[in-house]
């Protein structure tokens, strides 16, 4: 009978250290996935403010280009405003001396 008994509590004994090891390899991976996982998490984060920096360091330079092309802009219209204004003033001025010639010329032929 006491060989019987032994032999059942090596038998639970062994089943008991089975399950032992069972649980200490499935805590073991669940820590070890807990791990991956905030080291992951932290790679996210890191690349998440990476593209965050790189998304306003690109607003930025936009902005400074379109502050540039309207800056541009806005002196290729002053030139061309004032280009225009001269080429109006030097028509009418021809315009004025052709009228001032043709009054003088009808003048002469009519008093002829």
């Amino acid at each position: 009978y006491l060989s019987h008994v032994k032999s059942l509590n090596d038998s639970l004994q062994e089943i008991e250290e089975s399950h032992q090891m069972t649980l200490q390899t499935i805590e073991n991976q669940h820590k070890s996935k807990e791990s991956y996982s905030q080291v992951l998490e932290k790679e996210m984060v890191a690349a998440l403010k990476e593209l965050q920096s790189l998304v306003g360091e690109g607003r930025s330079i936009i902005s400074r280009q379109v502050q540039r092309q309207q800056s541009i802009m806005q002196n290729s219209l002053n030139v061309f405003t004032s280009n225009l204004n001269e080429l109006e003033m030097t028509a009418k001025k021809q315009l004025t001396e052709s009228l001032n010639a043709a009054d003088d010329e009808f003048d002469v032929t009519s008093s002829l």
